[in-house]
């Protein structure tokens, strides 16, 4: 079975019986279980079935919302082996925000390790710092845990020297 699809019946028992029953009524389901219940449709047959993201707009939030868009990133990453290419999970931890250059040289410089800006720019264009998180329209960023973690073994050569 499908990681995403498994990952719905999980959190909604209901909907596998619906699907398996290949009931067309849904009303006995509630509004979310009903977005999810379509959402589990097409993975099992994206060839034939759409699903629409209104749904998940116009039902969904903060919890719900979010595991909308783990199961969209298992189904196309495990499921349908779309993204093909090792990357890092497209869902952030709102605690870890992402930096630019900007904000790695300022959380360095608060740490106490002078960077400047242009020195982050040299430093990642001779790839002596961390992969980035994420490359967006060609700039990198890093999750703030990544640069503090940077920083503290800056630190520790340092004082080793």
């Amino acid at each position: 079975m499908k990681k995403s699809v498994e990952m719905i019946y999980e959190n909604f028992p209901k909907i596998q019986s619906v699907i398996e029953n290949q009931e067309q009524d849904l009303n006995n389901l509630g509004e979310i279980e009903k977005v999810f219940s379509k959402m589990a449709s097409f993975f099992l047959d994206p060839q034939n079935k759409s699903f629409d993201l209104k749904e998940v707009y116009t039902s969904l939030q903060d919890d719900w919302l979010v595991f909308a868009f783990e199961c969209i990133e298992t189904f196309f990453k495990n499921d349908s082996y779309l993204l093909k290419s090792d990357y890092s999970s497209l869902i952030l931890e709102e605690h870890d925000p992402l930096v630019n250059q900007k904000g790695f040289s300022d959380i360095l410089n608060e740490t106490g390790i002078f960077f400047t800006k242009q020195k982050v720019n040299t430093y990642y264009s001779r790839d002596k710092l961390p992969k980035p998180e994420v490359i967006i329209s060609g700039l990198p960023y890093w999750k703030k845990s990544v640069v503090l973690e940077y920083g503290e073994n800056q630190k520790r050569k340092q004082e080793e020297k």
